[in-house]
């Protein structure tokens, strides 16, 4: 991996951290205004990319962003965002 692509800062790390935990360890060696996290049988349609930035630049004061996510048949609703509520940090998660 790290030869075909070295541009990426390819993380080993010693254990199977399991996926949140991999993803902090990545978010603590990342850098830039906006960082994706997806799983990796994540199935990308053309522009998502721009969307979701140009979400995040519509909207200065939000921190995080997230897409329409369907099951694999390709219909199924399986998310479609969410809501973080200050002060207590409470997630609440929409879809299904």
């Amino acid at each position: 991996m790290a030869q075909r692509y070295p541009q990426v800062d390819l993380i080993r790390n010693e254990d199977n951290l399991g996926f949140s935990a991999g993803n902090n360890v990545g978010l603590l060696r990342s850098s830039g205004n906006i960082l994706v996290l997806l799983n990796q049988d994540t199935v990308v349609q053309p522009g998502w990319l721009a969307a979701l930035v140009a979400a995040l630049d519509r909207h200065p004061d939000a921190g995080v962003a997230g897409c329409k996510v369907l099951g694999p048949d390709g219909r199924t609703l399986q998310h479609a965002g969410g809501s973080i509520e200050r002060p207590l940090i409470l997630g609440q998660h929409y879809g299904h």
